[in-house]
């Protein structure tokens, strides 16, 4: 939409603030489901469950074949791709590149991966701690690309709201329809760090509000402009669908939309404990002399974890106390850990996020891979739309089948592909699998 123009800019009256919200969520995913339909081209306020049927002339019109309306979840239309089936089915993506390439397309926290602490080849030793260098002991984690060890951590800026002018609703072109969500908030931290949810969720990522139009943070005050119906009271979306069929959310007017949403800080809180070490409960050592010593249950100590290849995902866990700062410190018990779980934050980042010239990491190659490996495994139609069908129906060709209408060669690609036999998972694979490997399993001892 135009971003200038004639349109009122006044604050109006809209549904409600979101608080207690009875629908329930769907997956959290890398790929936004905004950007999945804008990359793919589809309507987005009939993407978002909606139309305009009162303005004048209609805005996004919705008679066409390609106007159908995409419904939240799964059992409100039976016969057509819904947000939660597609949410699921991109997350299913996500996680398929991150097991095979070894990292995952874009930043993701990793909480209480346990791993094994790395034993000495001759087992009568059990305080050796050190590897053949004098050096701490590292260990691989699943995953490779390690950011930084940290637990991920939110801090409630404020409650933009209607009634405060800090949420308002724009017609910025004077067409009917407020298509433009505008956020103001003073706060100081990060600009990427800032991110918008719906009201009383905590900062629960299922819950988050993106992506932004544009977002700015200037003298201390930072500025969000939104496509307003990722603001459409989720409520409204968990409409029951009756004797009248699936209806759109009626976006003629902002009645529909959230009178607030929550501004939280998200960050990397390396304060938290990014490794917790584990010992099976009992009195060797003179750990407890013997008498009340721990049973059936570990024994467990905080500590910090130092990356010491970022790539290959080597890092050593270090028992720790945290103090303004992380200090090192002795192991409670008088032998090498049998266990460690571990946070950290892992994962690729697009150049532009690294250029700062934007905030979301992931990138288009790894946006179309997802894209092509979602839709492949996808089993519902998404529209009735011809030029949507066809992509839909050609990623979703099998191409190990062979018929009388006609058969595909079957290459080494197709046979060693381990994404699958669809032409969305055979285009997945013919980008990534040169990526495959580059996380390195690598011996530690």
């Amino acid at each position: 939409m135009p971003t200038s123009g004639t349109g009122t800019m006044t604050p109006m009256a809209g549904g409600a603030p979101g608080i207690g919200i009875s629908a329930y969520p769907i997956p959290y995913t890398l790929l936004s489901l905004a950007r999945f339909a804008r990359m793919i081209g589809i309507t987005p306020l009939h993407f978002a469950g909606a139309s305009a049927p009162s303005t004048h002339p209609q805005v996004f019109p919705s008679g066409s074949s390609c106007g159908d309306i995409w419904p939240h979840y799964d059992w409100q239309k039976s016969d057509q791709v819904s947000h939660e089936s597609l949410a699921y089915s991109i997350k299913d993506a996500e996680e398929t590149l991150a097991k095979e390439v070894g990292y995952w397309p874009a930043p993701m926290w990793i909480a209480r991966e346990r791993q094994m602490y790395p034993r000495d080849f001759y087992r009568e030793g059990i305080y050796q701690v050190r590897d053949v260098r004098g050096f701490p002991k590292g260990l691989n984690t699943r995953y490779g690309k390690i950011l930084s060890g940290g637990q991920r951590a939110v801090t409630l800026i404020g409650t933009a709201t209607v009634a405060g002018g800090t949420l308002v609703y724009q017609d910025n072109d004077g067409d009917g329809l407020y298509e433009t969500a505008r956020i103001t908030m003073p706060t100081t931290v990060d600009l990427c760090e800032i991110k918008i949810y719906f009201t009383g969720m905590s900062g629960a990522q299922e819950w988050e509000i993106r992506p932004p139009r544009s977002a700015t943070l200037i003298g201390g005050i930072y500025t969000g402009t939104f496509e307003s119906w990722l603001f459409i009271d989720p409520d409204e979306l968990a409409h029951y669908p009756t004797d009248d069929g699936f209806e759109a959310i009626d976006m003629s007017t902002i009645t529909p939309l959230v009178t607030s949403v929550d501004v939280y800080r998200v960050y990397n809180d390396t304060s938290l404990a990014s490794a917790v070490f584990q010992w099976e409960g009992n009195s060797t050592c003179g750990y407890c002399g013997g008498v009340g010593c721990s049973a059936c249950s570990d024994i467990e100590q905080d500590g910090c974890i130092q990356v010491r290849d970022p790539e290959a995902g080597i890092v050593v866990p270090t028992p720790a106390t945290y103090d303004v700062t992380w200090s090192a410190s002795s192991f409670d018990v008088c032998r090498a850990p049998d266990k460690v779980e571990l946070y950290y934050l892992t994962g690729d980042q697009s150049n532009e996020y690294l250029r700062g010239i934007s905030c979301d990491p992931l990138s288009d190659m790894w946006a179309w891979c997802i894209i092509w490996l979602a839709i492949a495994r996808l089993e519902r139609p998404p529209c009735s739309c011809n030029r949507l069908k066809n992509l839909f129906d050609y990623l979703r060709v099998d191409l190990s089948n062979s018929t009388s209408a006609g058969s595909y060669f079957q290459g080494i690609d197709l046979t060693n592909n381990p994404f699958g036999t669809h032409r969305g998972e055979m285009m997945a694979w013919k980008r990534v699998k040169h990526h495959v490997g580059r996380k390195m399993s690598v011996a530690v001892i």
